[in-house]
């Protein structure tokens, strides 16, 4: 008896009937081992310039994000790609109030501003808006009255990719990275 036990147990392992799928495992926030995961609120950001490889990684990795992004740039062929590759609205010119009326009336304003080149236009206002990104091979922190919700940070394009630029922007715009302020990230 002991034989034929042993002879029909192994024919099951070998038949793989023994075998059970083993038990996926998962994190403590119940993510696979080896990602991290952030939420984004659906942020309306504006993108200076899109015209370099800069600015067209950071409109890519904000609306892989979710995030809804407007961009300006001068070069309409590049811009048009672009825009319809990402789903986000293109600017054929100049940053100007007519922009800003578009952009408050199709999203009811903007939460971010991402400035690729190192000069906010003036005529954007600041008012309502939660993030300042600055995008410069060298740059600086402008004077601006800070409210209480506003941020402004630089990134210096010097040394890094575009991709990693890009990434420093949907970091810096994340909900949990509000205590980074006033920062230039070399």
């Amino acid at each position: 008896m002991a034989d034929n036990y042993l002879e029909k147990k192994m024919e099951e392992y070998r038949s793989g009937a023994l075998s059970k799928p083993a038990a996926r495992r998962l994190s403590p926030t119940g993510e696979r081992p080896g990602t991290v995961s952030f939420r984004i609120d659906q942020l309306r950001v504006l993108v200076t310039d899109a015209s370099d490889d800069v600015g067209r990684a950071v409109v890519r990795k904000l609306r892989g994000a979710g995030c809804r992004v407007a961009f300006v740039s001068p070069d309409i062929k590049d811009g048009r790609t672009l825009s319809q590759a990402t789903g986000s609205r293109f600017y054929p010119v100049p940053v100007a109030h007519d922009i800003m009326a578009d952009i408050t009336e199709a999203w009811g304003g903007l939460d971010a501003l991402v400035v690729i080149g190192g000069d906010i236009p003036s005529d954007i206002p600041t008012g309502g808006l939660r993030r300042i990104i600055i995008l410069a091979d060298t740059p600086s922190i402008p004077d601006i009255a800070a409210g209480d919700n506003l941020t402004v940070n630089a990134i210096s394009t010097r040394n890094i990719s575009a991709g990693n630029a890009a990434h420093l922007c949907l970091f810096l715009c994340l909900n949990d990275s509000d205590f980074i302020d006033r920062r230039v990230i070399m």
